[in-house]
């Protein structure tokens, strides 16, 4: 065989070998086997593994400075593609691809934008650093973060937004009830346009 035939054989077997690998790239995957126009919760075993249901945060201190300057939740961060979170995390337990791509872990929700990993909305499990919890009340988190960017008071509780511009621009969301109780457990989003959310309170 000559060394230009070699050559022709060894390329083809390369393509051969490339070409499955970047077959099975999960966010192609996802785009070929996905309705984002239905409704239904995706149940295809090639995008999701039911029995996936670990707590991915359990026992993680998650750090606030991190959290707020580089949008990092334990081992991922905002920004990170779908397929950098499987390979962390492995396949969700739930998939959702109807108005946003949510992927459902044992103890966190994540948000997509397209291929990019928007918000991660976590469980009253979560712990944080500076003695604080999913579950510490108002007062708690005030007197840590201090005032926040935007606030809203109504009848139905208190709405706090922290923004943060360190290496991504990210929002620190959190939501009590009227006795400043955590309604809601934080949730860390990139890049939103608060604006849309909150209206500033009157002094």
């Amino acid at each position: 065989m000559s060394a230009a035939s070699r050559n022709c054989t060894i390329l083809v077997l390369l393509c051969c070998l490339r070409c499955p690998a970047a077959d099975s790239d999960y966010y192609h995957q996802y785009l070929r086997l996905t309705d984002t126009n239905s409704i239904r919760q995706v149940t295809n075993a090639v995008l999701v593994d039911t029995n996936n249901k670990t707590a991915k945060l359990k026992n993680v201190v998650l750090c606030l400075q991190k959290m707020r300057e580089q949008g990092q939740v334990g081992d991922i961060h905002l920004g990170m593609t779908m397929d950098e979170i499987v390979a962390r995390w492995g396949k969700p337990s739930q998939l959702n691809c109807w108005c946003r791509n949510r992927f459902c872990y044992g103890d966190c929700t994540l948000y997509f934008h397209g291929d990019s990993l928007y918000s991660v909305y976590l469980e009253e499990s979560a712990l944080f650093d500076h003695g604080l919890s999913a579950r510490s009340n108002l007062k708690q988190w005030t007197e840590v973060l201090g005032q926040p960017s935007l606030r809203n008071d109504d009848v139905y509780g208190t709405s706090l937004a922290f923004e943060t511009r360190g290496t991504i621009r990210t929002v620190l969301s959190l939501t009590f009830d009227p006795d400043g109780e955590m309604l809601d457990p934080p949730k860390v989003i990139l890049d939103p346009i608060i604006s849309n959310w909150f209206k500033p309170s009157r002094p």
